[in-house]
């Protein structure tokens, strides 16, 4: 199950109209997903998106809602975090946000910035977008977060009833060190099959922001 499956069966299932691409980088992704209105923003000018700007300077001049929003910018934590939490301001009541390599595939994966896992031989990056998941689910209450293990990990998230979220009280006292098995049962995981039993149905519009 590829990340395009999960956001297409999100698509179906909620029939949802508008989607938001933050980071397109190939197309990969977008290529593949089949909605009413695609919009996409990188800054690289040569991979042709809507919006040629950073993902901040997209939300600062941005005035319309999406349904639903796929996150997969620079894999920093700091700038995933606020991409998400930009995204969380702007989808629509029932939307949600699907944020893209959650899982790193090793330690050489998840080095800042990138030039520092190409030297180690990896041909995989992740970045530390870990770190950023794992800080909101212990900062909001009020959000529901599952991570689908699968294509690098692709996390779901949307709104919920204040204290009904996936919240979890901390990760190792504050300190964000890399330890895989702590990682992975701090994301929320749940297998591709679950995914489809746990979203068989739209996404619950009983719930308001705080």
């Amino acid at each position: 199950m590829k990340r395009y499956d999960i956001i297409n069966h999100l698509i179906r299932i909620n029939n949802y109209k508008s989607f938001l691409e933050i980071g397109t980088q190939e197309h990969i992704n977008i290529s593949n997903i089949i909605v009413d209105k695609k919009i996409s923003v990188d800054p690289d000018p040569e991979v042709n998106a809507d919006f040629t700007i950073s993902s901040d300077d997209f939300f600062k001049q941005n005035k319309e809602k999406f349904d639903i929003i796929f996150v997969d910018g620079l894999h920093h934590a700091d700038f995933v975090y606020r991409d998400i939490i930009n995204s969380l301001k702007i989808i629509n009541l029932g939307g949600c946000v699907v944020v893209h390599d959650v899982i790193p595939n090793s330690y050489e994966s998840q080095l800042i910035p990138l030039e520092k896992t190409l030297s180690t031989g990896s041909g995989i990056w992740n970045g530390d977008v870990w770190k950023s998941w794992i800080k909101l689910r212990t900062e909001r209450k009020d959000l529901i977060m599952k991570v689908v293990n699968t294509d690098h990990g692709c996390g779901i998230i949307y709104p919920t009833k204040y204290g009904k979220g996936d919240f979890i009280s901390s990760y190792n006292n504050g300190y964000y060190t890399f330890d895989k098995d702590l990682i992975l049962s701090s994301l929320n995981l749940i297998s591709p099959n679950e995914f489809l039993t746990l979203f068989d149905k739209p996404i619950n519009k009983d719930y308001i922001f705080i």
